[in-house]
C-alpha cells in the first residue's frame, strides 16, 4: 500500500504504523519478519523526505534503535544501511536523537573482530563530522553512565579516536569546555564489574589523559582517582 502511494510524505495513523513496524523487529521474530520490517522502513523513509523525517524521527527510531544488538548477521547490514542513508544525511537535525543513535549503533563495537566493527567504526566517525565533535563524544560519555551494557564498546571507540592530550585546550576542541561527564563516565566505567571494561577505561586514561597534562580539574580528578583506586 505504502509503495503505491509514494507521492503522499506523512504516513496516516503513524503512531499506530510506528508501533507495529516495532512489534516487527521482537527478537523472537524470524530473520524475514525483521527484513520486511526493515524494507518498510525505507519506503517510509523515501516518501517522508529529509524535512519529514527529521520531525518523526523519535517516532521511527522507537523500533529501529534497540534492535543491532538482536539483530541476525543477515539484517544487520540492512539496518546499518537504513542509518547510513537516511540518518547521517539529516546532519544538525539529528541532534534531538544523538544520545539514542550513538547508543544504537555501539553494540557493533563490542567484538573487535567482527565483520561489523569497521563498517560502524566509519559510521561513527561521520556522526560526529556531521553532528560536531563536542556534542558527538558528550551523548558518547553519557553513553558509559547510561548504557552499562555498551561501556566496553564505547571505550574501543574512544581508545581508537581520542589522541594523547598535552593540555587541557586539546581536549576542549574536541570533547567541549565541560569535562564533567567525561569524568564521570570514565569513573563509572572504572567500577563495572567486567575486568575487560575496566581494562580498557584505565588504557583510555594512560594513553589519552595522562594526569600530568592537567586535562581535568581538581574535583574531575578527584571523582576519577576515587574509582581507580578500588581497581
Amino acid at each position: 500500500v505504502l509503495q503505491l502511494h509514494t507521492q503522499y510524505s506523512n504516513v496516516p495513523r503513524k503512531l499506530v504504523v510506528a508501533k507495529r513496524l516495532a512489534q516487527c523487529l521482537n527478537p523472537a521474530l524470524p530473520a524475514g519478519v525483521h527484513q520486511k520490517a526493515l524494507e518498510v522502513y525505507g519506503v517510509i523513509f523515501d516518501s517522508a523526505g529529509a524535512a519529514q523525517l527529521a520531525e518523526d524521527l523519535p517516532l521511527w527510531s522507537y523500533g529501529l534503535f534497540p534492535f543491532l544488538h538482536n539483530a541476525s548477521m543477515s539484517v544487520k547490514p540492512l539496518l546499518l544501511a537504513l542509518y547510513k542513508k537516511y540518518y547521517l544525511p539529516l546532519g544538525a537535525r539529528l541532534r534531538p536523537s544523538l544520545k539514542g543513535l550513538v547508543i544504537a549503533l555501539l553494540p557493533g563495537l563490542e567484538e573487535e573482530h567482527s565483520e561489523f566493527f569497521d563498517p560502524v567504526l566509519a559510521m561513527l566517525d561521520q556522526l560526529s563530522d556531521r553532528i560536531g565533535s563536542a556534542a558527538f563524544f558528550q551523548s558518547l560519555a553519557l553513553s558509559l553512565v547510561a548504557a552499562p551494557s555498551l561501556r566496553g564498546a564505547a571505550v574501543n571507540y574512544l581508545i581508537r579516536r581520542v589522541a594523547k592530550f598535552s593540555k587541557p585546550e586539546d581536549a576542549v576542541s574536541q570533547f567541549g569546555s565541560d569535562l564533567r561527564l567525561l569524568a564521570i563516565g570514565v569513573a563509572a566505567t572504572l567500577e563495572d564489574d567486567r575486568m575487560l571494561v575496566q581494562r580498557g577505561a584505565l588504557e583510555l586514561l594512560v594513553s589519552s589523559f595522562p594526569f600530568e597534562s592537567k586535562i581535568f580539574s581538581e574535583a574531575e580528578l578527584d571523582v576519577i582517582v576515587k574509582a581507580a583506586v578500588h581497581v
